[in-house]
């Protein structure tokens, strides 16, 4: 029996060691000091700030924006008149886009010509002609790029054709 007591004796001991004391309670002034300072909001706005900051949409939208970029489609799939349609729309494109940015050139001018004769480098033309004349050129610098790549694969499929015309007997129907 005695063998029994003592191994409940040492058996509470053990478990009130593994038991953790019960915390401290916070004394009402602190309570209410943290609650009028609201340091548990601001330290959960801080942890919503650092995960935005994070920027985990535009990370999402551009990882699946350059998965969706190559994929390329076939060319021989385009029909001829979609590729005569877009060069065309490209080449209006880029003659206003042109035009546009020769506006813009003249704001930034005049931008440039107040910021030199009144001393104010942050004026109104400047501010709004730079990033346009960016933006401008950039769209014409792309419609330039896929212009070239429309005018290369009708130029294929035109001297493809003549090719085969060659080939075939003059009596031959199409």
């Amino acid at each position: 029996m005695a063998k029994t007591h003592e191994s409940e004796h040492e058996q509470s001991e053990v478990i009130e060691v593994d038991r953790k004391p019960p915390p401290k309670k916070k004394s009402k002034v602190v309570a209410v000091a943290k609650f009028v300072i609201a340091t548990e909001a601001w330290k959960k706005h801080a942890r919503m700030l650092k995960y935005r900051a994070s920027f985990p949409l535009l990370r999402e939208v551009v990882k699946n924006g350059t998965r969706a970029n190559k994929v390329l489609i076939p060319t021989e799939v385009i029909d001829d008149v979609y590729i005569a349609k877009s060069i065309i729309g490209h080449r209006m494109i880029m003659w206003s886009s042109v035009a546009s940015l020769c506006y813009f050139l003249t704001i930034f001018s005049k931008g440039l010509a107040v910021a030199i004769k009144f001393h104010s480098p942050l004026n109104m033309w400047l501010l709004s002609s730079v990033p346009l004349i960016i933006f401008v050129s950039f769209r014409i610098a792309l419609s330039y790029k896929v212009l070239g790549a429309f005018l290369a694969e009708r130029n294929q499929r035109l001297s493809d054709s003549e090719g085969s015309r060659l080939e075939r007997p003059v009596n031959e129907v199409a």
